[in-house]
């Protein structure tokens, strides 16, 4: 049995407030990225969509996808790019 490891990125889109959404991304492992007026963000680790534990004691932990909608403008569109594969075979993706 091998692990898994994969990375994601977003496609670009708008935002609210440039400053509130830097800092939700603080708590996730990703870098901005931005093009003219929009932005996005790659993943740094290899985990798939960036995740992190709120608390020790924590259930589940939060995802980028858990709080991405409240920071983009109206008719604006997040799409989330994932791929990863175990022992580079089993080739797996997904967009949300």
């Amino acid at each position: 049995m091998a692990n898994w490891y994969g990375t994601c990125r977003s496609n670009y889109f708008a935002v609210k407030d440039l400053d509130a959404f830097k800092a939700m991304l603080e708590n996730f492992d990703v870098a901005l990225i931005e093009q003219d007026d929009l932005v996005g963000f790659v993943s740094n680790d290899e985990n798939g969509i960036p995740q992190y534990w709120p608390e020790d004691d924590a259930d589940e932990p939060v995802t980028v996808t858990d709080l991405i909608a409240e920071h983009l403008v109206e008719n604006q569109v997040c799409i989330i790019q994932v791929i990863g594969a175990e022992k580079a075979r089993y080739l797996t993706g997904t967009s949300i």
